[in-house]
């Protein structure tokens, strides 16, 4: 336990002053160190590996170091990984600082060897300082930078959404502008195409940044429309975007900008189908567009097999044409559709009684008028047969119309 000790003060105290001191040993000692450190490491026993390791690190001579490079190398690697076991090891708080601080000059130590580990160094430090001092957000962030700076469109998964949360928190702390965040995402977002176009799996990656960057309160409609526009105009058939920005205007209650229309519209006709229609009646009918509402109700009964549903798109064709575009004749005949193809369609039947009670022309004298109203009673008093979880809805309306 006492040399256990002593070598890890050892590496506290840094293990270049450590060499600086020490004569380096023989080839064959450093060689030895580094077989039974290596040994300890594939067996998980971390805390038997130290020692050897620290030798092997420290006094190796340089002739071995060359001869040797991914021995070389692999005494960072593994250097971090019991630097990590002592720091997660470690009951003192002080003294597991100093590991800490160890254990990210291990990671500068690799990124000096060579341009390809810096790559690997870079983004593994930058995770581990989010691990260990979470509180450093602007450090973390800087590293984040210049990780995905090297590694471009090979950066790995963890390191583009630690560079999108400390973006977060940076926005949050009103350290970095709201343009920062919506250029880096713009920035991820191109790194996580070309790697899905290269065969990666990037779904919950993609996932996870989008709902970081929804959080960030950065996304505003004039934000998204600045963002997404330029791939709009550039991809206008990818169903995949197309649904992605249809849902993140609609999450944000940007349904009234023109690209929201527009993609919608563009999404349904790369993927069409009944549900696709109904949505976009949805859209244009906040819209007021009345026509198109009334033209995807269409196309979306034209789509749909189930008859019980078709039904119910009947229904809903029928408010939009009686409420909507004063058309009551054709709107009855919607409804008369709705029941022959299902006859407890409850809603059918509220749909013609709103239909009578609102004919303004049938008869030339008041008690004639009113008999329109019989028949709106008639429909509500059917609505209930067909479908009794309509009844206290439908008596509401009895209770108005009888009064007639």
């Amino acid at each position: 336990m006492k040399k256990f000790f002593l070598l890890s003060v050892a590496i506290l105290l840094g293990l270049n002053a450590a060499r600086a001191q020490q004569p380096n040993t023989s080839s064959e000692d450093c060689l030895k160190n580094i077989s039974l450190y290596s040994d300890y490491v594939k067996q998980n026993n971390l805390k038997e590996a130290l020692p050897f390791w620290r030798n092997a690190f420290c006094c190796c001579p340089d002739e071995v170091r060359t001869k040797y490079p991914s021995s070389n190398t692999n005494l960072y690697v593994n250097g971090i990984r019991i630097a990590k076991y002592l720091v997660d090891n470690a009951t003192d708080e002080a003294l597991k600082e100093k590991y800490v601080d160890t254990l990210l000059w291990l990671h500068d130590q690799r990124a000096a060897l060579s341009p390809a580990q810096k790559k690997a160094a870079l983004w593994r430090k930058a995770v581990d300082y989010a691990k260990y001092r979470p509180q450093e957000v602007q450090q973390i962030y800087d590293l984040c930078r210049e990780a995905v700076q090297l590694q471009q469109n090979a950066s790995e998964s963890s390191i583009i959404v630690l560079y999108m949360q400390q973006a977060n928190l940076l926005y949050t702390e009103s350290k970095i502008k709201a343009e920062e965040v919506l250029n880096l995402y713009g920035e991820l977002t191109k790194i996580l195409d070309t790697q899905k176009a290269n065969g990666k799996d990037v779904a919950q990656v993609r996932e996870n940044i989008d709902e970081l960057f929804l959080r960030s309160g950065v996304a505003s409609c004039e934000n998204l429309v600045a963002l997404y526009a330029p791939k709009f105009a550039e991809t206008p058939n990818d169903a995949e975007f197309l649904q992605k920005l249809v849902n993140v205007l609609s999450a944000n209650m940007c349904t009234t900008e023109k690209i929201y229309f527009e993609a919608s519209e563009a999404l349904y006709k790369v993927s069409p189908s009944a549900d696709a229609a109904v949505k976009l009646a949805g859209v244009f009918k906040q819209q007021g567009d009345y026509a198109k509402v009334k033209d995807y109700y269409q196309k979306a009964v034209e789509m749909e097999a189930d008859n019980a549903a078709k039904s119910k798109l009947y229904v809903e064709l029928g408010n939009t044409l009686n409420r909507d575009m004063s058309s009551p004749k054709e709107a009855r005949d919607m409804a008369k559709k709705a029941l022959e193809l299902d006859p407890k369609n409850g809603y059918a039947y509220f749909l013609l009684g709103e239909i009578y009670a609102g004919e303004k022309n049938c008869g030339s004298n008041d008690f004639e008028k009113r008999t329109v109203y019989w028949v709106a009673v008639d429909c509500y008093e059917k609505a209930k047969q067909v479908d009794p979880s309509l009844t206290e809805t439908a008596d509401k309306y009895i209770v108005v119309y009888k009064q007639y």
